[in-house]
């Protein structure tokens, strides 16, 4: 059974920081995320974990390779926790590319593009514009390329072997997706 620790220490390694190994600072900064998961179930702290991990976590886009701050951890469980400090939805944990992985892939690109989508280049911009099929091509692809950042943290994971986590209540959808090899053109 992973415990807290376990999750907190896998938080550390993933953004490259010692966890409460070496000096003071590293060691208050420990004490700060220990504080923060008082009286908080392992669930918890592991949803919330993988929430910061597989890029669920709204932050802005300097602060995404860095370590999140105890307060912002602490925000995120308080955030996610009922009244009884488990987690708000069961979740399971899916291996890159495998069925239910696969099933949050699809889920997370039918729900359609970010709501925060970025502004077009100015160039873009201009072509998108002009009307027609290549302001359409130009607008498309732009969409794709700026517009689903969940999908593109998931499909960064999957490429150094890293799952995700997926609400359970998607389980039952794994058996409407037919397996192919994740390099076929179905896949795609």
């Amino acid at each position: 059974m992973t415990t807290v620790k376990d999750h907190l220490a896998t938080l550390f390694a993933n953004y490259d920081v010692p966890f409460g190994q070496g000096s003071e600072t590293a060691k208050e900064k420990v004490a700060g995320y220990k504080m923060a998961c008082a009286d908080r179930s392992a669930n918890l702290v592991g949803k919330v974990v993988a929430d910061f991990l597989t890029g669920a976590v709204d932050r802005p886009a300097g602060r995404r390779s860095k370590l999140p701050t105890a307060e912002e951890f602490a925000a995120r469980l308080r955030a996610v926790a009922n009244g009884d400090g488990t987690a708000a939805s069961p979740r399971a944990y899916a291996p890159p590319f495998g069925p239910l992985w696969g099933v949050k892939l699809y889920a997370l690109l039918i729900a359609g593009p970010d709501k925060d989508l970025c502004a077009p280049s100015r160039f873009v911009a201009a072509e998108i514009a002009k009307g027609g099929d290549l302001a359409e091509r130009y607008r498309l692809e732009h969409q794709a390329n700026n517009g689903f950042k969940a999908v593109s943290f998931m499909l960064q994971d999957a490429a150094d072997a890293k799952g995700c986590t997926v609400d359970e209540r998607l389980q039952r959808l794994v058996s409407m997706f037919e397996p192919v090899p994740s390099h076929a053109v179905a896949f795609s």
